[in-house]
């Protein structure tokens, strides 16, 4: 796929530098128009220790540059 809307979703407990580059990478790659973030509220994956309203806030502090 090249352009168009990408999507990185995940738990993001917290958000780190390899999410941070993993989105920039995709974002080249694919030669997105947009990314959206995502935080997943109660992932099935894996048990979370932080709130989602936490979350989402970090998150949303880590990607905004992008």
């Amino acid at each position: 796929m090249i352009g168009g809307v990408g999507i990185l979703g995940g738990a993001f407990d917290p958000p780190h530098n390899g999410h941070v580059t993993l989105a920039r990478q995709a974002i080249e790659h694919f030669r997105l128009d947009e990314l959206r973030v995502r935080v997943v509220a109660q992932p099935g994956h894996k048990q979370v220790g932080t709130a989602p309203a936490v979350r989402l806030r970090l998150a949303r502090l880590a990607f905004e540059p992008l």
